[in-house]
């Protein structure tokens, strides 16, 4: 609980299986542990908006297609009490799957960006902008490798001339 100026306010932690790169990614951009549901920022957002009270019947059947096995991580969502009864308390799995794949195409297109910059304009070794990258947003070897970065950017490289070319 948390005490307001005339009254303390309950606050609810929930639960959402999201992946090491995702969760690793996202703090550092805003801190995680809890993450503090809010509208102010996109996470946020798709995150409340995701919010739905359980109903029983349906959600029982929609949750066995979606195996969420794949997210070895758990990121902690706090909300409000306020919110908690007006939105709802569960995240699907459909919905949870969802969110890991918002944040890592929001990854991958920060990650282009950032070569774009670094490495096209500023004339920056690809290996080197790689790490940087890397570092910057607290993802190490392990998780994300550099291999993995590379191939990627290659591919979105040769998309984009194509683009242009035709």
């Amino acid at each position: 609980m948390r005490k307001n100026r005339y009254f303390y306010i309950m606050i609810v932690t929930l639960p959402i299986a999201v992946s090491q790169e995702v969760k690793l990614y996202l703090s550092s951009k805003l801190p995680v542990d809890p993450f503090v549901l809010t509208r102010k920022n996109k996470f946020g957002l798709f995150l409340d908006n995701c919010l739905s009270r359980y109903n029983a019947e349906t959600d029982k059947l929609l949750d066995k297609k979606v195996d969420l096995s794949a997210y070895n991580d758990v990121l902690r969502i706090q909300l409000t009490e306020s919110k908690f009864r007006l939105k709802g308390f569960y995240f699907s799995n459909e919905k949870q799957r969802d969110f890991n794949y918002f944040v890592t195409r929001i990854m991958y297109d920060d990650f282009y960006d950032y070569m774009l910059f670094h490495h096209q304009l500023n004339q920056e070794k690809v290996q080197q902008a790689i790490l940087d990258w890397r570092e910057k947003r607290n993802l190490n070897e392990d998780v994300l490798s550099y291999k993995t970065l590379a191939k990627s950017y290659e591919r979105h490289r040769k998309e984009r001339n194509e683009l242009i070319i035709s």
